[in-house]
């Protein structure tokens, strides 16, 4: 599905659909100091092991079942207790090529810039997780270690974007609209810049934006996780969405599916 790269292919802000790194890795010898290379992190670094939490159920289900403004409250348990692993494991080395250049490298997530549930502080939470796994991105930008980013756009609870060791916090504001307000913040326009999402749309807005700003852009749409509806147990989801709100335990998959497979025995299922 990678296609190669062509001279032409950032003059015409190029997107394409991809299911491994491999067009990103042979675009390394051309990067420089006037290239900012941009991660998304959920299904595109990070995948959680948890079936139910990288699927579209957690929201078109469970979320009816309790009030909006409690379900990522609810769900931050599950968030803060839930493991992660790689999306692919040549990430690691990846992202250390792209260190060694003089390309600048950055991670762009839509979470909170504050707290949520039983997580005190979501951007020191995405900081900790992305280094469990070898990735800091704190030294594109050494002498920014937390930066708020004002934008217009409403936000989730009042407080702005945020930047924090290279990971900007997005506070339910568009991605290219932080990537847009923080990039002028600190005064510098890259010539070229490569983003990595699993969500095209994301993809596509950025690249507008950077056609707009006259910057050359590769943008990789990640689809190796798409459409993992299908790999859930719903009878395993639902024992960890009930011990979740009612006793505020989040049991991994295994935990549930032991579980699961007693009550079966017992004929309480």
């Amino acid at each position: 599905m990678s296609l190669l790269i062509t001279p032409s292919c950032f003059e015409h802000q190029c997107i394409h659909s991809v299911k491994n790194f491999d067009l990103l890795e042979k675009e390394i010898p051309n990067l420089d100091n006037n290239t900012l290379v941009i991660f998304d992190i959920d299904e595109t670094l990070l995948t959680r092991k948890d079936k139910l939490l990288r699927t579209p159920l957690v929201t078109t289900k469970y979320a009816k079942m309790i009030p909006k403004d409690k379900f990522f409250p609810a769900f931050s348990r599950a968030f803060k207790e839930g493991k992660f692993e790689l999306t692919n494991k040549k990430l690691p080395e990846l992202i250390e090529r792209i260190k060694s250049t003089s390309a600048k490298i950055i991670a762009l997530t839509n979470v909170t810039s504050g707290s949520l549930g039983v997580i005190e502080s979501y951007p020191d939470f995405r900081v900790r997780e992305c280094a469990q796994f070898g990735f800091d991105f704190s030294n594109s930008f050494p002498h920014i270690k937390t930066l708020e980013i004002p934008t217009l756009q409403q936000t989730l609870n009042g407080k702005f974007p945020l930047f924090k060791n290279g990971i900007i916090c997005t506070n339910g504001v568009s991605k290219e609209t932080v990537l847009m307000a923080f990039l002028r913040q600190i005064k510098w326009k890259p010539k070229k810049v490569i983003f990595i999402d699993d969500l095209k749309e994301y993809v596509e807005k950025i690249a507008d934006v950077m056609k707009k700003e006259n910057i050359d852009f590769l943008g990789l749409h990640y689809v190796k996780h798409k459409d993992r509806s299908k790999d859930v147990n719903e009878k395993v989801s639902d024992i960890q969405f009930k011990y979740l709100i009612e006793k505020d335990i989040w049991l991994s998959d295994d935990e549930a599916a032991q579980l699961l497979e007693s009550k079966q025995k017992e004929g309480n299922l």
